[in-house]
Order: structure tokens, then C-alpha cells, then sequence
């Protein structure tokens, strides 16, 4: 949990993602703006869309780990 860290973006999350980097990414609300930008860079396996009101906490670690 340590290498988790907030970050900043300009009109598109995927602004901030440095996609030479192996990265997860879990997030309630993704784009279809920004789901493509992943698609062209290879990278749409790394999202993961959760809603945290709803999802157990647990099986955000599992995600977590399993990367």
C-alpha cells in the first residue's frame, strides 16, 4: 500500500499515467475518452472499475495483489 499515491491530470486521468510503468489503476467513473487512450496504449488490463461504497475492501487488495 505504500506505492499507492494520489496524482493530478489535466482533461483526461490518463494524462498523469506514465504508461512505461506497470500500473493499476482503480477508479467509480472511467471515460470512454480515457478507456481508449489505455486500449491504444496496451494498458486496459490495468483498469479496474470499482465502486467503494459497494465493494468489500478486501477485494481491493486481492486486485491490488494479484498485479
Amino acid at each position: 500500500m505504500k506505492f499507492i499515491k494520489p496524482t493530478m491530470w489535466g482533461a483526461l486521468k490518463t494524462d498523469a499515467i506514465d504508461f512505461s510503468s506497470e500500473f493499476i489503476w482503480l477508479d467509480d467513473y472511467i471515460t470512454n475518452a480515457e478507456l481508449s487512450v489505455l486500449k491504444e496504449n496496451g494498458c486496459a488490463d490495468s483498469v479496474y472499475k470499482i465502486d467503494l461504497e459497494r465493494e468489500n475492501l478486501l477485494d481491493v487488495l486481492e486486485i491490488i495483489k494479484s498485479r
